[in-house]
């Protein structure tokens, strides 16, 4: 937690003030309110790629400004949840291993891992400290004068693990001498730790430095692979406790403070602050408001300032400081971090003028009248100046407050972040607005009296919410969030439970009686059951009892005991009805599907797929589901999914959907139209790397290692997928975070609902997928996978007209701008457009072939022989290819060499513009000579030109992305920035970069300063602008495409229709009091 500055401690270090006390580092903000974390350090902090590891942004003189993890400590989480285990326990370790990667490969060493410098965030772990640790960890070679390095990292690391599984240190001391002691001489127990973290931690700890693995051993161990953007991946799932947040920013406490407060309290507070602001205190002699400042007083945004005084001993103790008679603010970052307060501050014209009154009445008329008037005029000439700066500060603290109701109430932020933009175009409203535009939560209810013990089930129809709990079973309203119904009803407290899709008759069953109730009235409806898990199948007119291996279907409010009997009487099957009860599917384990007519209890035809296997190697019935109309019936299994017409059995579309592997298993749910379908996705089937925030993309479908643990229970539907059922087309992948099993769609289909932990119904908006002319498309996954070491090439032409994936031995393109497939090339390798997007350079061996990409006929072939790097000139006439003879130059249409071979060998490949330099990695080629030059810029990972040539942007394995005035090539680059990245634009005009990363970004290419993300989705492989640069496009690793308006104006529209409108007049005034309503947000 965050404590006061002690006596002594500066306000400011460099360009950013100190709010408080981290522990041995500082809470620090700059001056637009961003949050920091500050240490003193006695050099610079090394370059580390961000891999599980706190980005530093700055290495002053004397100390270090890193980002702010907003989260716990793991010994907090620890302690507050008790210790971690099983998958999340590796995922820890991964996440400790993947960082000291990172910080070893740049040549350095933590020296101080522990549960203290592993903060738990909400993007994954993160490492701090990285360079600014001035004692050493309890590694052996620290107490015998030998040097600390990364062998002592890896110690540490055992040590932390250990920690982390059992909630001890393992050399716990109470002196120095004794903790000496114990690291020399004690073998810490690592019997508590699962395999194979049990073997690496028991070497890992050992005495000697030369018999510890290292770090990258551990990754490789942990997660079959020795990259750590993989390791990232994995362990981006790590979240702190969802009750410890961590320390909350200075800003967001005194919003809270502000807005409890009554209105004429509001009303007076910025006269107080801003009094406060220039000598940092206010006598408590002229402090008028008294309640206002109790209230910031006991958040601990006023503090009574103390002195420091030469240290004196006293009876009491040692005396340094004294209190004097004022008060102030806890520090002066109080002004930069909270945005209301900034926005005062910077117009405080107002407050001026009052001053100047004052004054003006004591020495008397003419001298106010004049002083007025000379206020007046400098308030005239600098009016429309003032104006626009307080309308800048507006739209930032609109934006800021956007962001603060972003998970609370996502709908009020979208329509936020479209004032803040309308009010102002600044950098935050900017980002703001891309955020929204991103955003897929439109909401979440939340059960007021969530309990424990507590069950909870969604209708089908996602209108209502049964909860039962004990005998009380209560029905909610999602839409309105009221209670609709209460019932005290005789069930069993173990009992299995059922609901209808409509959500008004509730089945509850043991082993001794399944009984059912209409919800609407509370009355038990008359039948009697046999014991087991009931079913409700349409709106209860069907009944279905499963009790060990057996399951019977009745008509509900028949008698099981005599009369007709059940319906249905199967073993080892499992039984789908349609909506109406008219149609019956019934699967088994060894794949048989059997669809039945109920009404006149005929078989109609059966189909056979290859049943779903698990890890277990146990297997599991197809799964089925009807369309709402009974006329469509998807079976899912080994072989994917297959659509049937439901009375002939005729196939109607394929869906490749997942192959189940474990016994627990989200239903499969249509839309309310049929026309779409949602797959819940168990654990074991959702790619790590497609889940990944960062590092490079990849096609691995699983980097986890056979002998790692599996969670006891996976939860169900940790993402979902999407299908548009007639075309077999996926539409998209959605997170649904801490699902618990239940799906539904809103009753329009635009949004998904999911139930979730902690009595929680989570909306999921949809709409973009689901319009007639889809935003976003898809290029069937068959055709673009090869191998977990053979990444398919994924390419934008370069105004994102086409989009080219290769397979195992073919290329796919695609017309991103038509939504449909151009057709495949008989050939498959690495990929490189022109400049106009018409030609498509394929390499292979023996040749690379050269294809026109409208006609798909073959324009060239070129004996290249096999290459691992291509490149096509800007106006097609040159090929560059780079193998293990080195870099070589072609003719397109003469088929023949031209240059080379050149001393190079080193990727990517990209020429200029004007076609005057070829990059090669870290070299640049002068085509006019052929000679080579080495830049020394580090490993170039990606690069790119602006139209005119004028500048290269590059991103390197250093984490930095630069830029060169080509012009001045090679000087130093003209600017640089921190940033991890794997492909990189320029837009048509010049001024925008696009880099992809851990996530998509646009910069500004005059000043290289980041203007906000994208959401274009994780693992985009490749983006380009629109021809017209008001878009941006990616092309994900799934074969997704989409794209984003990244004109302001045309994102804050779409915001508007997805928000519904705009905020009112009421909501502005309740979060925005003293502003005047703007109007016209949407119009």
């Amino acid at each position: 937690m965050t404590t006061r500055l002690l006596p002594g401690d500066p306000d400011r270090l460099g360009g950013y003030w100190l709010a408080g006390r981290l522990g041995s580092c500082f809470d620090a903000y700059d001056s637009g309110g961003r949050r920091f974390v500050i240490k003193r350090a006695r050099g610079r902090a090394p370059s580390v790629a961000p891999h599980c590891v706190a980005r530093v942004v700055e290495s002053g003189p004397g100390y270090v400004v890193s980002e702010f993890v907003q989260g716990p400590s793991l010994r907090e989480a620890v302690a507050h949840a008790g210790p971690y285990a099983g998958d999340r326990l590796h995922r820890l370790a991964v996440a400790l291993a993947t960082a000291l990667v990172a910080i070893h490969d740049a040549g350095a060493a933590h020296r101080h891992l522990g549960p203290d410098s592993l903060l738990l965030g909400p993007e994954g772990p993160k490492v701090t400290g990285v360079g600014t640790a001035r004692t050493q960890g309890p590694a052996p070679e620290v107490f015998t004068d030998s040097e600390a390095g990364a062998p002592a990292d890896v110690f540490s690391w055992g040590a932390t693990v250990l920690f982390a599984a059992t909630g001890r240190d393992p050399f716990a001391a109470e002196s120095l001498g004794e903790l000496m002691h114990a690291v020399l001489t004690v073998d810490p127990d690592v019997g508590d730790l699962p395999e194979p973290l049990r073997s690496m931690a028991a070497r890992a700890l050992a005495k000697r430095p030369e018999d510890r693995p290292t770090a990258r051993e551990l990754l490789i161990g942990l997660t079959g692979s020795a990259e750590p953007a993989v390791g990232a991946h994995l362990a981006a799932e790590i979240r702190p406790p969802e009750d410890l947040p961590g320390p909350r920013p200075l800003g967001e406490v005194a919003e809270q403070v502000y807005q409890e407060l009554p209105p004429e309290q509001q009303s007076a507070l910025p006269e107080l602050l801003l009094r406060m602001r220039e000598p940092g205190r206010l006598p408590l002699a002229e402090v008028e408001d008294e309640p206002v400042v109790a209230a910031l007083t006991e958040a601990g945004l006023l503090v009574r300032r103390s002195i420091a005084v030469p240290p004196s001993d006293r009876p009491e103790g040692r005396l340094v400081a004294v209190a004097d008679d004022s008060i102030g603010p806890v520090s002066p970052a109080l002004f930069h971090a909270w945005p209301r307060l900034r926005s005062w501050s910077e117009d405080v014209t107002p407050f001026r003028r009052r001053k100047l009154v004052r004054r003006a009445m004591v020495a008397g008329l003419a001298a106010c009248v004049a002083m007025v008037l000379a206020v007046t005029a400098v308030t005239v000439r600098q009016g429309a100046e003032r104006r626009h700066e307080t309308a800048e500060t507006v739209a930032r603290t609109v934006a800021a407050r956007a962001e603060s109701l972003r998970s609370a109430d996502p709908r009020t932020a979208m329509k936020l972040s479209v004032a803040a933009w309308r009010l102002a175009p600044v950098p935050e409203a900017r980002n703001a607005l891309q955020r929204s535009l991103g955003q897929t939560d439109l909401g979440a209810f939340t059960d007021p009296g969530q309990s424990g013990g507590a069950a909870y089930r969604l209708a089908d129809d996602g209108k209502s919410l049964l909860k039962q709990r004990s005998d009380q079973v209560e029905v909610w309203d999602l839409s309105t969030e009221r209670r609709t119904a209460e019932h005290r009803l005789p069930v069993p407290a173990d009992a299995w439970t059922s609901l209808t899709g409509d959500g008004r008759v509730y089945a509850a069953g043991d082993e001794a009686a399944v009984r059912v109730w209409n919800l609407e009235s509370g009355a038990e409806i008359e039948g009697e059951w046999p014991g087991g898990k009931p079913a409700l199948h349409g709106r209860g007119e069907l009944v279905s009892v499963s009790n060990g291996f057996r399951t019977r279907l009745y008509r509900a409010g028949g008698d099981a005991g005599g009369g007709g009997g059940p319906l249905l009487d199967v073993t080892d099957r499992a039984i789908t009805t349609s909506p109406d009860g008219r149609w019956a599917a019934v699967s088994s384990v060894t794949g048989e599907v059997v669809v039945w007519d109920l009404d006149r209890r005929r078989r109609l035809y059966a189909r056979t797929t290859r049943p779903s296997v698990s890890t277990m190697r146990i297997e599991y019935p197809p799964t089925t589901a009807f369309s709402p109309d009974g006329r469509l019936l998807v079976i899912g299994g080994g072989e994917g999914g297959l659509v049937l017409h439901t009375v002939t059995g005729e196939p109607a579309a394929t869906l490749s959907l997942a192959e189940r592997r474990t016994g627990v298993w989200g239903p499969l749910v249509f839309s309310p139209d049929g026309r779409y379908l949602l797959e819940p996705l168990e654990p074991e089937e959702v790619d790590p790397v497609t889940r990944a925030r960062s590092g490079p993309v990849t096609d691995a479908p699983s980097l986890r290692p056979p002998e790692q643990p599996q969670p006891d229970e996976p939860e169900i539907g940790q993402e979902v997928r999407l299908w548009e059922v007639r075309e077999g087309r996926l539409l998209g992948t959605f997170p649904a975070r801490k699902a618990t099993g239940d799906f539904a769609f809103s009753a329009d289909g635009r949004a998904l609902r999911y139930t979730a932990e902690g009595g929680r119904v989570l909306s999921l908006d949809v709409s973009d997928v689901l319009t007639e002319s889809p935003r976003q498309e898809t290029v069937a996954l068959s055709a673009t996978t090869q191998s977990a070491y053979a990444p398919a090439q994924r390419l934008l032409s370069p105004d994102g007209r086409i989009a080219a994936i290769g397979a195992e031995s073919s290329t796919r393109l695609y017309d991103v701008e038509a939504r449909r497939p151009l057709g495949d090339l008989p050939v498959a390798g690495e990929l490189s457009f022109d400049a106009r997007g018409r030609l498509l350079a394929v390499a292979g061996e023996p040749a690379t072939t050269v294809w026109d990409v409208d006609t798909r006929e073959r324009v060239a072939e070129v004996p290249t022989g096999q290459v691992f790097a291509v490149a096509l000139s800007p106006d097609g006439e040159l090929l560059a290819t780079s193998g293990d003879g080195g870099l070589r130059l072609w003719s397109v249409p003469e088929g023949r060499q031209v240059k080379g071979p050149l001393d190079t060998t080193r990727t990517p490949l990209a020429f200029t513009p004007d076609g005057r330099r070829l990059f090669a990695g870290d070299d640049v080629v002068e085509l006019a000579t052929g000679t080579v030059k080495e830049t020394g810029g580090g490993s170039t990972i990606a690069t790119a030109f602006s139209p005119d040539s004028r500048w290269g942007a590059f991103i390197t394995d250093a984490d930095f992305f630069f830029v060169w005035e080509l012009s001045t090539w090679p000087k130093r680059p003209v600017m640089k920035a921190s940033g991890y990245g794997t492909g990189i634009r320029f837009s048509p005009d010049g001024k925008l970069i696009a880099m992809t990363g851990e996530y998509t970004s646009l910069w500004d290419a005059a000043t290289l300063h980041e203007i906000s993300r994208v959401p274009l989705g994780q693992d985009v492989a490749d983006v380009a602008f629109s021809a017209d640069g008001t878009r941006l496009i990616g092309l994900l690793k799934d074969g997704t495409v989409r794209e984003s308006p990244v004109d302001p104006s045309m994102a804050a529209k779409a915001v508007c229709a997805k928000a519904g409108g705009a905020l009112d007049e009421e909501g502005w005034k309740r979060l925005f009091p003293e502003t005047p309503y703007p109007g016209g947000m949407c119009s």
